[in-house]
């Protein structure tokens, strides 16, 4: 049990010192901690996985026990008596030289409660204390409530963007239907049956402070997170997307599904071997496509529009699970309501309403394309679950702009290689056949191209350190390793420019460093659509850097990076060789 209480221990100070704000030589933290330890430790025993596997939501729910939760989950550890005991003397214990059997001693101890008596650290064994000073209880009662307070914390920490305290809300459905109010907090709801959370880390709701109160003086009430809505400002939402994308919210969530329609059924416009087997351009498959999935693709894509105007998110921000409260779940009677998005013939002909009537037909194929994806990404970056990167037990949320840079850098079809290897294959040949004309002697670079290798090799022996990372963070962390993509990008167009109309640098198989740069910023441009935005979204990252990365680039993702580099350094070895005069004479 050492080892076991040793990561309960080293668990529970993680969560008490990242909810409290006074954490050294303090009573309240270190009853906190100890109630948070005790508690893990139990539940540790119960799960195949021990401390580590003890989730969030358990922890959250037997503390939330008011009758005895904590001295119920210590009985497996201490034993009945002295698990019920209070102010026990460690002389009557056997066992008290443990360490679980000390903290648990200490946790039921009662203290001086003299309220006249001066306020030193010799009462609360040398420590300071600022809660319930005229209070005898024992720690394992006084510092339950905060023990809750800190899981709270944590669960809070791991939610994507939740409402800020005082996002101005209004009610959906229901008794409060169109009643406004302001965002307290996030709120849970539990599964007694399993002793955790009902569905997860998300957050089940909102407390919400009503304005004004109801006829009955109600004030603060807990709200479904399906049953309210941010009262959205319109134009600054838009423009939010329009800054971000260059396109207003309806025509990114238009895309942006169909991203996902087409990896779904197997179909993208620039899959030639597709093309080339016929099977993409039969009567029937292109009836299929008009006919049913470019109808469905609109469904989903006005409840991914309907899912970020009710949070008030970008719409790459929305969470995939969240469409699916109109596509058939909680809100499914609100899909069609109004305001709508302005109907856009191209391509699906018709109206909304005529959409409207084909929707019993269509929305299991709108259902089916987003929980398709969740399952693909479960089961393309579970590795990232098993990395040792002390992120959270809970898988991240599978976000829409996420999971389209993951397809970006996949394949279009299952069994094929990522869509972009072809292009990268062919840079990577262009650069090794430079490199072999130049050893043997076949070219015979002249001063352009030393002077323009002499320019890009700063670049590409540059370590990527941009974005600065926080001070405990060593990099270069896979946020620096993207960003350096774009940079190596803009680098290699600004020789090209600085070189324009010089023959060695045109991009032309007679030119072998003109055609190895043209060709290497091909593949470093293709990488736009999955590495764009990232920049944005690490701006506001509120996780640390491994739990980000984790949920922001998937494994395709990471290996396109790779590929990346590798093209580059490899286009480094050629510019290097050419600055040092390296031939084959």
């Amino acid at each position: 049990m050492t080892g076991q209480w040793g990561l309960a221990v080293t668990r529970a100070q993680q969560l008490a010192s990242a909810a409290l704000t006074v954490t050294d030589n303090n009573w309240e933290y270190t009853g906190t901690r100890n109630v948070l330890a005790i508690a893990l430790a139990a539940l540790g025993r119960q799960r195949a996985g021990g401390v580590e596997a003890v989730t969030l939501g358990s922890l959250l729910w037997h503390l939330s026990r008011l009758n005895g939760g904590v001295r119920e989950l210590a009985t497996p550890l201490v034993g009945a008596d002295l698990a019920l005991s209070t102010d026990t003397d460690p002389a009557t214990v056997d066992d008290d030289s443990d360490p679980l059997i000390a903290t648990w001693l200490w946790l039921t101890r009662t203290w001086p409660a003299d309220p006249h008596s001066p306020l030193s650290k010799q009462r609360w064994d040398g420590m300071t204390r600022g809660l319930a000073r005229g209070s005898a209880e024992p720690a394992v009662v006084v510092c339950r409530g905060l023990a809750v307070d800190a899981v709270c914390h944590a669960l809070e920490e791991e939610l994507h963007r939740p409402l800020p305290t005082g996002t101005h809300v209004q009610g959906v459905g229901g008794e409060f239907d169109g009643v406004t109010g302001s965002v307290i907090a996030p709120a849970w709801y539990f599964d007694d049956e399993r002793r955790d959370l009902s569905g997860g880390p998300l957050p089940h709701g909102y407390e919400i402070q009503l304005a004004p109160p109801t006829a009955d003086n109600t004030v603060n009430v807990i709200w479904r997170s399906a049953a309210l809505q941010v009262v959205l400002d319109e134009e600054a939402w838009e423009e939010t997307h329009r800054s971000a994308y260059g396109l207003d919210a309806w025509t990114r969530a238009e895309r942006q599904a169909w991203v996902l329609t087409q990896r779904h059924i197997g179909y993208h416009a620039d899959d030639l071997d597709l093309y080339a087997s016929g099977t993409a351009s039969t009567p029937e498959a292109i009836s299929e496509r008009e006919d049913t999935w470019l109808p469905a693709n609109r469904i989903l894509a006005l409840a991914v529009w309907r899912a970020a105007r009710h949070e008030g998110l970008l719409v790459d921000d929305v969470d995939l699970a969240r469409p699916l409260w109109w596509l058939g779940g909680a809100l499914h009677e609100r899909l069609f309501a109004d305001p709508l998005p302005a109907w856009d013939p191209a391509p699906v002909t018709g109206s909304w309403q005529e959409l409207r009537e084909r929707e019993d037909e269509l929305l299991e194929a709108a259902r089916g394309i987003a929980t398709w994806h969740q399952l693909r990404d479960l089961h393309d970056n579970r590795p990232l679950r098993d990395t040792q990167d002390a992120t959270s037990l809970e898988p991240p949320l599978v976000l829409l702009g996420d999971r389209c840079r993951d397809l970006t850098s996949g394949p279009f079809r299952d069994g094929q290689p990522p869509r972009w290897q072809p292009a990268v294959a062919y840079a990577t040949k262009a650069v090794a056949e430079a490199i072999h004309q130049l050893h043997t002697g076949e070219w015979a670079p002249q001063a352009q191209a030393r002077q323009a290798a002499a320019e890009l090799l700063p670049t590409l022996q540059a370590l990527p350190d941009t974005p600065e990372l926080p001070g405990h963070v060593q990099g270069p962390a896979w946020i620096q390793r993207a960003l350096r993509i774009g940079h190596l990008r803009a680098t290699l167009r600004t020789v090209q420019e600085h070189h324009k109309g010089e023959a060695e640098l045109d991009v032309h198989p007679a030119q072998p460093l003109g055609l190895a740069i043209g060709l290497v910023w091909n593949a470093l441009d293709d990488s736009n659509p999955a590495l764009s935005g990232l920049e944005a979204v690490w701006a506001q990252r509120q996780h640390d850097v491994a739990r980000w990365e984790r949920t922001h680039l998937p494994l395709a993702l990471r290996a396109y990076i790779r590929a990346l580099e590798e093209l580059a350094s490899t286009l480094g070895t050629l510019c290097l060789d050419l600055n040092t005069g390296h031939s084959g004479h």
